[in-house]
């Protein structure tokens, strides 16, 4: 009797619809080719993209004794299971040991600034929404704004650094990426899109591309948006300093490159 071979279950964790929309078949194509035995599940905090809270850095979770607490990095494995992968394995009758490896792509937000560059709207704007740019964040309440990227650049700093994530006192394998200062500007260039117009732009940038050689050569070779030329750590390193997290970067290429190198090396 044949043994049936393993499939190897990447897990990849982002926001909303509108990051599945624009990278799904790409990803998922790139790993199809590097090896067939790859199934990639892409997996979103936020259900519906017209409600907020899809960044699983920056928000509050039920623990399992039933507080209502910030994610921080002391809770943040456990938040990132029981917001995200819980119902993933209820619903697929999956285990931690069945996941291959978890990638998580994250928004920056400008996440590391200097408190000082962020500052009340200039133009007496009433949005709830913060506004990126180049050099500062523009919002409401700047004291919940620092607070928040407080919380979310501790989590993000210790997502970088570990290797593997604890799940159900299981490790598996995992890795985090960003868009900076979100997917729209370092994608299309376009920091501060309108939320009704993100699907549409996330659609049109899945159809881009002839090939996911193409899309994937665009994210490593395209030097208005790459981080190029470093390793994941120095990639994280370069994003903390100064206000990079608000400038258009992802290191994504990091992870093509990597996993994908001999594909496109015999292109």
């Amino acid at each position: 009797m044949c043994q049936q071979q393993r499939i190897n279950i990447i897990l990849f964790i982002v926001e909303g619809k509108t990051e599945i929309r624009a990278l799904r078949k790409y990803i998922s194509d790139l790993f199809d080719q590097a090896d067939h035995r790859n199934e990639v599940v892409f997996l979103r905090l936020r259900e519906n993209e017209k409600i907020k809270g899809g960044d699983i850095t920056a928000s509050r979770y039920i623990n399992r004794f039933g507080h209502n607490e910030w994610v921080l990095p002391r809770n943040i494995e456990d938040a990132i299971y029981i917001k995200i992968l819980a119902k993933y394995f209820i619903e697929s009758n999956l285990k931690p040991e069945d996941i291959s490896e978890i990638i998580q792509i994250v928004d920056t937000d400008g996440a590391f600034i200097p408190d000082s560059n962020i500052v009340p709207f200039q133009d007496n704007s009433t949005d709830q929404s913060p506004r990126y740019l180049k050099d500062k964040i523009e919002c409401k309440d700047v004291n919940q704004m620092i607070n928040r990227n407080r919380r979310k650049s501790d989590n993000l700093i210790y997502l970088s650094k570990i290797s593997q994530i604890e799940i159900c006192n299981h490790k598996i394998d995992y890795s985090v990426f960003y868009f900076s200062s979100n997917m729209e500007h370092a994608l299309h260039s376009i920091p501060n899109i309108p939320n009704a117009s993100k699907m549409r732009v996330a659609t049109k940038y899945s159809r881009k591309y002839e090939s996911s050689l193409d899309f994937a050569k665009d994210i490593i070779e395209n030097k208005d948006k790459v981080v190029s030329k470093m390793d994941y750590p120095d990639s994280w390193k370069y994003i903390r300093k100064d206000n990079n997290s608000l400038r258009r970067h992802t290191n994504l290429g990091v992870l093509l490159e990597k996993k994908f190198a001999d594909i496109l090396g015999n292109q």
